[in-house]
């Protein structure tokens, strides 16, 4: 069957922390999945997410499958993951979506 691989826990030193801006909404402020984004990940933990994301691709997949993922790429990412929780549609698919010339088309289910 599968081969199961062990991880080693990763230790994370008080230097290396990152701060959550928390302390509640202000009014006025529209709750969507940047304003999200931006409140619990600070840019200090995406960029860490990212060159972690990179680091490990780079130790377990062969160089030509390798494309290091940016910070653009990580921030939607967690949009998507936001969204997914606050707008809940039938089925992963309508989550999708599609650009051609510039306009911008949901993906039709099959």
């Amino acid at each position: 069957h599968g081969t199961s691989q062990s991880y080693e826990k990763m230790v994370i030193g008080q230097e290396e922390r990152h701060e959550a801006r928390f302390g509640g909404f202000r009014e006025g402020i529209s709750i969507n999945p940047v304003v999200m984004t931006e409140l619990f990940l600070p840019d200090s933990l995406l960029r860490d997410i990212v060159r972690h994301t990179n680091t490990y691709a780079r130790q377990r997949l062969p160089p030509a499958k390798v494309k290091d993922v940016t910070l653009e790429e990580m921030l939607r990412f967690f949009a998507m993951y936001y969204y997914m929780g606050m707008v809940v549609l039938p089925s992963k698919v309508d989550y999708t979506f599609t650009r051609t010339k510039g306009a911008t088309q949901r993906r039709r289910r099959r």
